[in-house]
């Protein structure tokens, strides 16, 4: 709610006139071990069976980066950008991260009545102790709701282009294993190179 309401202020009449907003879809990529880089992390080592069966709009980082260069120098006045290149449900964007991983791990989508009871226990197990929940109710409430976003104001005022989703996914699959955050099985070689020479 807080950044609408920076937002709503920024683009108030007495504001000044070269205010340009960026609002991206749900980040992933290189670079990121929270949020959905940890949901990857989860599903394709297999500590992640269960997650939203929700429409989501996600943006790969890089586009994020060049969407928003590009609003600072051929966005309009005042006007708005949503970044996203890809509306899917979150369950199957991870189950589409652990086919590109080579791995096979089942993913179901969760029951929504166990979000709530998930987040009464831990609210309950917060308050005794003090601290804040892992999951709110709040977060639960976004969580179940989904939403879908409309990237092509930015693809055609801004020029942006998006990654597809199978290439963002492929190169993010790649820093993580490069960072040691997940363990991929090798590529099987070509059927052509093991034979021998004539």
């Amino acid at each position: 709610a807080s950044k609408l309401a920076a937002e709503q202020e920024l683009l108030a009449a007495d504001a000044p006139p070269e205010i340009v907003v960026v609002n991206p879809a749900s980040v992933y990529g290189p670079g990121d071990l929270a949020g959905n880089g940890q949901a990857i992390i989860g599903a394709v080592t297999g500590r992640l069976g269960v997650t939203t069966d929700v429409p989501t709009g996600f943006v790969y980082i890089e586009d994020l980066g060049r969407g928003i260069a590009a609003a600072l120098t051929r966005g309009r006045p005042r006007e708005r950008y949503i970044l996203c290149g890809q509306n899917i449900s979150r369950l199957a964007f991870l189950r589409r991260a652990v086919e590109l991983a080579g791995v096979d791990r089942p993913l179901r989508a969760a029951v929504p009545k166990l979000w709530w009871v998930f987040a009464n226990i831990y609210g309950f197990q917060a308050w005794l102790a003090r601290r804040r929940p892992p999951i709110s109710r709040d977060a639960v409430r976004i969580a179940l709701h989904g939403y879908e976003l409309d990237g092509s104001k930015a693809a055609r005022e801004l020029g942006l282009t998006y990654k597809t989703l199978d290439d963002g996914l492929d190169a993010t699959l790649d820093w993580l294993q490069d960072q040691g955050h997940v363990d991929l099985p090798a590529e099987p070689e070509d059927a052509g190179d093991g034979l021998p020479a004539s």
